[in-house]
């Protein structure tokens, strides 16, 4: 039983492992990506104020530059300081996850190795689960009889 019971918490944390593999690999994909076109959209928006300022002079003077300078790096500071931290809160919570995980996998591993070896073939579901199947019927079933009985 205890066997049937590790095999079965093994093939669990083997697809939960994964799970999380594959989710923190795709949130640290999005963050790179996300970092990259934050980047990319700052500097170019810079230059071509820069350019626009550079080649007209500042556009209904320099207060509305200056302005529009300002409007660009707050935007940029919204996305560092709101939304950068929050994709990196859950991309270190789901990395937290992941090592929960792999701390799982250690314990399983201890179980089994503490588990004395056996040379029988484990026991189908069917004739692990019947006794406590059976206990389970027997339950509702005194359950059922003790609530309708009165009333029959």
């Amino acid at each position: 039983m205890q066997r049937w019971l590790l095999r079965y918490a093994r093939l669990w944390l083997n697809a939960a492992e994964a799970r999380a593999e594959l989710v923190v690999g795709r949130w640290a994909v999005r963050l790179l990506v996300g970092l990259a076109v934050g980047v990319a959209v700052g500097v170019a928006l810079l230059l071509a104020t820069a350019a626009f300022v550079a080649w007209k002079g500042p556009l209904w003077g320099w207060s509305f530059t200056l302005g529009l300078v300002a409007a660009v790096w707050l935007l940029v500071g919204v996305v560092g300081t709101y939304i950068l931290p929050r994709v990196l809160y859950r991309a270190f919570r789901l990395e937290e996850a992941a090592y929960r995980l792999r701390l799982a996998r250690a314990g399983l591993r201890l179980l089994e190795e503490k588990l004395p070896p056996t040379e029988a073939p484990l026991a189908p579901l069917w004739q692990v689960a019947w006794p406590w199947l059976a206990k389970l019927l027997q339950r509702l079933l005194q359950s059922l009889i003790k609530k309708w009985l009165p009333f029959l």
